[in-house]
């Protein structure tokens, strides 16, 4: 999970007036704890500047370079009161992070129960790692009432990181295409951190039923 992109999402929600202040709101993929990507602090000496500098010039670039990695609570809690999480379970077993429903989203069963349930659906960093990623942003606006919003951020250049597995990389065009046979209609897709990381905001619309 990035910081970044929890501050993306929170802004694009207040932009677009979805409510996730007051209302019913899921993290798929989530967990009450969660391996959290911030800047780096102190920021990096001033040799490793310039040559992160110089790396920049000749377009040899690492999205990561300027940033660590902690363990601790999920940023959302901070933000989004009425907030679930729903995760397959490796940040259970790996932090023993606490989370409201162990599952697999791209299982029926595992699904149903939630369905045209949320107002609000976050996804963070979690698309990559989805063997089958068209079936996982169906279930995604299946999930939501009829007028909810789905928000998924993933990543398109970044390092190999399995949790437990790391299949796939997006670009805005890519995830798209994922959900382009899903009731939803895009009210904005684009790059968080331009050729590193993307974000697709999808509206339901209200005529939607469960399927």
């Amino acid at each position: 999970m990035r910081l970044d992109a929890v501050e993306h999402a929170l802004q694009t929600l207040q932009r677009v007036q979805a409510d996730y202040k007051t209302g019913n709101c899921i993290d798929v993929g989530g967990t009450k704890q969660v391996w959290l990507v911030v800047p780096r602090r102190p920021p990096p000496p001033v040799k490793e500047r310039a040559a992160q500098w110089l790396r920049h010039r000749l377009g040899v670039t690492n999205p990561q370079e300027n940033t660590e990695t902690i363990v601790t609570d999920n940023p959302l809690l901070q933000h989004v009161p009425r907030l679930q999480f729903f995760d397959r379970g490796f940040n259970t077993e790996v932090l023993g992070a606490e989370v409201d429903t162990t599952g697999d989203f791209l299982r029926e069963d595992d699904v149903r129960p939630f369905l045209d349930t949320f107002d609000i659906a976050f996804c963070f960093d979690t698309l990559e790692h989805v063997s089958d990623p068209f079936t996982f942003c169906h279930n995604l606006m299946r999930i939501v009432k009829p007028g909810g919003v789905v928000y998924l951020a993933t990543v398109f250049a970044w390092e190999y990181h399995p949790s437990p597995q790391d299949y796939y990389r997006f670009s805005p065009e890519g995830l798209r295409e994922c959900f382009a046979r899903t009731e939803s209609e895009v009210v904005d897709c684009g790059w968080t951190q331009p050729e590193v990381s993307v974000y697709i905001c999808l509206r339901r619309p209200l005529a939607a039923g469960v399927k």
